[in-house]
């Protein structure tokens, strides 16, 4: 499976972190993994390069992952946080239902210091697919 693309300009406004688009779609009980993101140093890593943040980038460090998954066959839309990088946990998960149009959302506190997406594609290849997130200051 290709990579896919990943960037984040939190600074303009742009928040979208991870997508994964159906160019590549996943094959049957295969995982798409998205890019972790610190949460815990992401406005110090700004502050540190002298950066001032305009006011729609929020006063504070990310307070909600919010990620959204659509695909033609079922599966699993997993939000993981893990302290150290290394060991992650579920923190919100919802099932996929099969059908494109049938999208699901799901949202999570950060809670810890880092947080990324996950997709579990069920039993048959996918066709369609389409895994978006988002950081959201508050």
């Amino acid at each position: 499976m290709n990579t896919p693309s990943a960037h984040i300009d939190f600074l303009t406004g742009a928040r979208e972190l991870s997508t994964l688009t159906g160019g590549t779609a996943l094959g049957a009980s295969a995982t798409f993994t998205g890019k972790s993101w610190d949460c815990g140093l992401f406005m110090a890593d700004y502050s540190n390069a002298g950066v001032s943040l305009p006011p729609t980038a929020g006063k504070h460090a990310p307070a909600y992952f919010r990620a959204f998954a659509a695909s033609d066959v079922a599966g699993t839309l997993n939000i993981q946080q893990s302290p150290d990088g290394e060991n992650w946990f579920k923190t919100d998960t919802v099932a996929i239902v099969a059908g494109f149009s049938a999208g699901v959302y799901l949202e999570s506190k950060v809670l810890m210091h880092y947080v990324r997406a996950q997709l579990v594609n069920g039993s048959t290849a996918q066709t369609e697919v389409e895994v978006d997130t988002v950081l959201v200051s508050i």
